[in-house]
């Protein structure tokens, strides 16, 4: 659970707001600056105004091919309206799959390909966000859209592929109201792991900076582990799928808040993705 709006911090009462919204932090390398000029520190949220969008349906150049927000609209309404949102725990996780059928190569350009498409003893394969689940990765943009859409259907509440919205709010909620060590600079932590040879479980990697746990606020993987979808947009043809976050080999720039655009065929060991949920 994500909250938005008036959030106690502690037992005294502290209070803290949480504003949905996109986000710019400062990561330690790229620094920004107030309107007086004075440079902020590491981990300071300023609005986003880049070249990347949170489409909406209307506005969208379909031509890009990638997937989008359900209805971006309602998701910014109505998780002010509830003061809040949820996001999965943990990067999404693959079971019932057949580990001697992973095709990693997505040879055929296929936009929703992963390479889980084998499965034991004629069962589906099934999204999970539990901890100690292999990553589900090897799995492109619009695929992991249509899994993160179904994962509840007939509901009163909507699933869907995570946006910038969620992610960037994620962090500035992890930065105030979070108590590791980390808390305050989270949006700038890089995510290389202590084994950079593959992703971990769900849930189970540590960060090589701090050999601590890449955990916040009861929320899992996202400095680190595998670069993860979500529903932003670039505006090049070419590469219109945005993910955000840390990837467990990085050494220089994959900290918590960055954003990067890859084809909508783009499906390798460090992609992943991870579902929301509102209503």
């Amino acid at each position: 659970w994500v909250p938005v709006g008036d959030v106690k911090t502690d037992s005294e009462g502290t209070t803290v707001n949480i504003t949905l919204g996109r986000y710019s932090f400062a990561d330690g390398s790229t620094y920004y600056k107030d309107a007086d000029g004075n440079v902020l520190a590491k981990g300071t949220p300023i609005p986003y105004s880049g070249s990347y969008t949170e489409d909406t349906e209307a506005s969208h150049n379909s031509s890009y091919g990638n997937a989008i927000a359900k209805n971006i609209t309602n998701f910014v309404n109505n998780s002010n309206s509830n003061h809040g949102y949820y996001i999965g725990r943990y990067e999404a996780g693959v079971t019932n799959y057949d580990t001697s059928n992973i095709v990693t190569s997505n040879s055929e350009s296929n936009p929703k390909w992963t390479g889980y498409n084998k499965v034991s003893g004629g069962e589906d394969l099934k999204l999970v966000c539990k901890t100690g689940q292999q990553v589900w990765n090897y799995v492109t943009q619009n695929k992991a859209s249509e899994l993160a859409r179904n994962m509840y259907t007939g509901k009163k509440y909507e699933s869907d592929l995570i946006n910038s919205y969620a992610w960037d709010t994620a962090i500035l909620f992890i930065q105030k109201c979070g108590t590791k060590t980390n808390h305050a600079t989270y949006s700038g932590e890089i995510g290389a792991s202590t084994d950079i040879s593959k992703p971990a479980l769900t849930g189970t990697g540590k960060l090589k900076s701090t050999n601590a746990v890449d955990e916040q606020c009861n929320i899992y993987d996202m400095a680190g582990n595998a670069f993860e979808w979500t529903t932003e947009t670039y505006s090049d043809s070419s590469s219109p799928c945005v993910g955000h976050g840390g990837i467990y080999f990085h050494h220089g720039s994959g900290y918590t808040s960055r954003r990067n655009s890859s084809s909508t065929t783009y499906a390798y060991v460090d992609s992943s993705f991870r579902p929301l949920l509102y209503w």
